[in-house]
């Protein structure tokens, strides 16, 4: 074992070579060989690489939260709602790869990981659900807005929506404004 690696070494570089590269082209022998050790040294301080990719994806989570959690905060309803919208397509574009991190199909298969979405989401659920819709409503709006939320982002990620007379900033407001108007419609939240 090399002299001075730590297990917060081996996860830090991790974190480093994701952000880069993506967990799709991750692996323990590019760790070890960015480390400078073998890889079977790695296990002195991880698991394998399913600890890796849990402990990233709940940073991921909790960075997501955090930034939700501070654009909604104080805020009435309506602008909460917006707000934490917005927030949630800058955290996406930021921090790509760990954003990828909580919405990979890898995520949704490890029981340790299947949850890290839903609570960096929380925020924005907590103000949806101050509309007071019901249970089934509920469910159907948060996965339509998810669902929309996730896709303006994959989609200008990859060069959509690059030209015309309207932004691609104006078209996501238009459209979460929307889900508001839909929200608002069939809620019964009365501090909007």
């Amino acid at each position: 074992m090399k002299k001075g690696i730590t297990r917060e070494m081996v996860l830090a570089e991790s974190e480093k070579m994701i952000i880069k590269s993506g967990f799709e082209g991750f692996s323990l022998r590019t760790l070890s060989e960015k480390l400078g050790i073998k890889p079977a040294s790695l296990y002195n301080h991880i698991s394998g690489i399913d600890e890796i990719y849990v402990m990233l994806a709940e940073k991921a989570a909790s960075m997501m939260r955090y930034e939700l959690s501070r654009a909604v905060e104080g805020k009435p309803a309506d602008e909460a709602f917006i707000s934490g919208a917005v927030a949630y397509r800058e955290f996406a574009e930021k921090n790509r790869q760990m954003y990828l991190l909580l919405i990979s199909e890898r995520a949704l298969k490890n029981e340790d990981t299947a949850f890290l979405g839903r609570h960096g989401f929380s925020p924005v659920v907590d103000v949806i659900k101050s509309y007071n819709l019901r249970r089934e409503d509920f469910l159907h709006f948060i996965r339509s807005f998810r669902a929309f939320m996730h896709g303006f982002v994959e989609i200008t990620h990859n060069g959509f929506m690059q030209r015309g007379p309207v932004s691609k900033d104006e078209t996501y407001l238009k459209a979460v404004n929307e889900f508001l108007q839909i929200l608002k419609r069939n809620g019964g939240n009365i501090n909007a």
